[in-house]
């Protein structure tokens, strides 16, 4: 796990059970990612690792309803 960790560039987190809001955090993700990973990778499912970059992108991309601009956006401090 810790290989595939630093090839994908994930920082691995640890949540405590007293702190179970962060997990409903990675779950929402998680909830959208996988469809469209999903989507990409229907005529090649071995390949995912190929598609999983412009899938963060594409989520980072996208304006939340609570700010109004995009994680990307905020970070850059331009439009993707």
């Amino acid at each position: 796990m810790q290989d595939i960790c630093e090839l994908l560039k994930i920082r691995k987190v640890k949540t405590t059970a007293e702190h179970p809001q962060c997990n409903g955090m990675v779950k929402c993700l998680t909830q959208t990612l996988i469809p469209q990973l999903k989507k990409y990778t229907m005529d090649d499912p071995n390949n995912l690792e190929c598609y999983l970059p412009y899938t963060v992108f594409a989520y980072n991309a996208m304006p939340r309803t609570a700010t109004g601009h995009s994680p990307f956006g905020l970070l850059q401090g331009y439009k993707p």
